[in-house]
């Protein structure tokens, strides 16, 4: 299995905090280490540096996804009855998860579906 604690520290560096700041992700971090894990080609590379730092992205994509969920209203207007949510941390976090996993295709299993044969 991938190094909880190896993921913690990567995600510690991209999330620009110290360690009381992740503690209250502690199942977002395992889970997204459990679903690399299983994508893997090789368990040889699952303590990869692309492989955890795909799984410190992915547990702070969740993190951001769940803090903007919280309410993310950043204006509001009562005479038209318009509002705005604040969407960059989300937004950002879905980008660096994207390049993760394309940094790590070689690495991980393909998804995608061929027919062989008819």
């Amino acid at each position: 299995m991938t190094n909880i604690s190896l993921v913690k520290n990567e995600l510690l560096k991209i999330f620009n905090g110290d360690s009381d700041s992740i503690a209250d992700f502690e199942g977002y971090i395992e889970a997204a280490v459990a679903c690399v894990y299983s994508s893997l080609n090789d368990t040889d590379y699952e303590n990869d540096p692309r492989i955890i730092h795909l799984c410190a992205v992915k547990a702070l994509n969740q993190i951001a996804l769940t803090r903007q969920q919280d309410d993310g209203i950043t204006s509001f207007k009562a005479g038209d009855i318009s509002f705005s949510k604040d969407m960059s941390s989300a937004t950002i976090a879905k980008e660096l998860l994207k390049n993760a996993y394309d940094d790590c295709r070689d690495l991980l299993k393909s998804k995608t579906f061929a027919f062989k044969a008819v």
